[in-house]
């Protein structure tokens, strides 16, 4: 129960964050997003997501659906700034999206 109410705070931190945009890219579709797509977490008051994901897939989620993009062209078609849920590798991930494109906001969850 702590960890969902201080999730939902750090959720409510984050939309007011990002109410500019009209949607986020959220890279990689494993455990973290589930949990943050739940519960009130960080990604489940967001209504305009991409995920961005290697893995062609459909991601399904209580009534939400998504179906991935690939990270290099989500970026490239999307000007809204980019998510990043998981925990390894998450330098690496960002520097790609800088290389892509340098002035992309870029956010760790």
């Amino acid at each position: 129960m702590l960890y969902i109410s201080q999730e939902k705070v750090r959720a409510q931190a984050l939309t007011e964050q990002l109410k500019a945009f009209e949607g986020e890219l959220v890279c990689g579709a494993g455990d973290n997003f589930h949990r943050s797509s739940e519960n009130g977490g960080m990604l489940s008051n967001l209504k305009n997501i991409v995920v961005l994901d290697e893995r062609p897939q459909v991601i399904l989620i209580g009534d939400r659906r998504w179906t991935t993009e690939v990270p290099a062209e989500g970026i490239r078609r999307y000007r809204w700034p980019v998510l990043i849920t998981g925990s390894v590798g998450r330098d690496a991930i960002c520097q790609q999206v800088k290389e892509i494109d340098p002035s992309r906001q870029v956010f760790f969850l």
